[in-house]
């Protein structure tokens, strides 16, 4: 009875080892073919990609054949120069140094932020209630509220918002250096 106990004992254990090295068991599925990978067909792939291609709107053909080498290249190239136009239109997200000469004016659009480093100027706004908001200290202005209005001189080093596109900026009443973020035009 022992040796029939042994005997199975060591079937069961051939057993398991050779169903373990066929690597059904294991962790081993990304072999090509397998459900982990599986092997995909050519008319599988052409007709994703040719999908993809219709979704973007491009002619570009999977065909190997009657294809000649680079086509699509120049509707790439047309794509990449509509984009590039794009992205110079968008406000910078960094300051730039704007130098103005005395009587120029510099008309910022909405969320635009001023700080005059060097010179000097004064508010350019449409009325008493809608000034440049200066951040930096909300003790300046006429109103002492913190918006400086028409014809007020702006401090040196001070970050101030223009909140709206509706004519808001600074003239110069020297040659003076402002650093702006945002939208704006120089007049």
């Amino acid at each position: 009875m022992k040796k029939l106990m042994m005997i199975i004992g060591m079937v069961f254990v051939a057993g398991l080892a050779l169903f373990l090295m066929d690597g059904r068991a294991g962790a081993d599925s990304s072999a090509p073919g397998t459900v982990g990978d599986p092997l995909a067909t050519k008319s599988y792939v052409d007709m994703k990609v040719n999908d993809l291609a219709s979704t973007l709107g491009s002619t570009a053909s999977t065909s190997t054949s009657g294809t000649a080498p680079g086509a699509g290249i120049e509707e790439l190239n047309a794509v990449y120069a509509y984009i590039d136009e794009q992205i110079e239109e968008i406000p910078s997200s960094q300051f730039v140094v704007i130098e103005l000469e005395p009587g120029q004016k510099l008309i910022a659009g909405s969320s635009t932020e001023l700080i005059l480093r060097g010179g000097s100027a004064t508010a350019i706004t449409s009325n008493v209630d809608n000034g440049l908001s200066d951040l930096t200290d909300s003790s300046v202005g006429i109103q002492q509220n913190g918006n400086l209005i028409n014809g007020e001189n702006i401090p040196l080093n001070h970050l101030l918002l223009v909140p709206r596109d509706d004519g808001r900026g600074i003239l110069a009443t020297a040659k003076c250096w402002v650093m702006v973020k945002g939208d704006y035009r120089k007049e």
